[in-house]
C-alpha cells in the first residue's frame, strides 16, 4: 500500500490511500475489471503480521510480491528491517517472487539499490 508501480491494472490500486483506508482496495480508476481487483491482494506497508496473516492464507496462490522498499508516494518511508525480513523469507517459503520497484528509489538510496543497503536479495 502506498507504492506506485504504474498504470496498468494489476498494480493501479492504493497508490495514495487515506490512512482509515489502509489495507482495503483502492482502485485509481473505475475502469479496473473486478476479476483484477480479486486476484490482487493489499497489504499496508511496514506490517510484518499482516505479511504472514496473507501467505498463512493465501501463500500457495501468490506469484510475486511487488512494493517499493521506500515508498515516496507517502514521504520516502522507511522500511522496517523486520518488514523486509519477513517479505523476504514468506516468499522464499512460498515460492513467490520478491519484486523490488525502485525505479523512483533507483540509486538515490546506494547504487545497488535498496537492496544492497537492507542486504535482502
Amino acid at each position: 500500500q502506498g507504492c506506485y508501480h504504474g498504470w496498468h491494472d494489476a498494480v493501479s490500486l492504493n497508490v495514495i490511500s487515506a490512512p482509515e483506508r489502509v489495507g482495503t482496495k483502492d482502485p485509481t480508476s473505475t475502469g479496473i475489471l473486478a476479476p483484477v481487483l480479486d486476484a490482487t491482494l493489499v497489504l499496508p506497508f511496514n506490517d510484518p503480521e499482516a505479511v504472514r496473516r496473507v501467505f498463512a492464507e493465501h501463500g500457495q496462490d501468490i506469484a510475486a510480491v511487488i512494493l517499493e522498499p521506500v515508498p515516496h508516494n507517502v514521504g520516502a518511508l522507511l522500511p522496517t528491517d523486520t518488514f523486509l525480513r519477513t517479505l523476504r523469507e514468506e516468499c522464499t517459503k512460498a515460492g513467490t517472487v520478491l519484486v523490488f520497484d525502485e525505479v523512483i528509489t533507483g540509486f538515490r538510496h546506494g547504487l545497488g539499490g535498496y537492496q544492497e543497503i537492507c542486504g535482502i536479495t
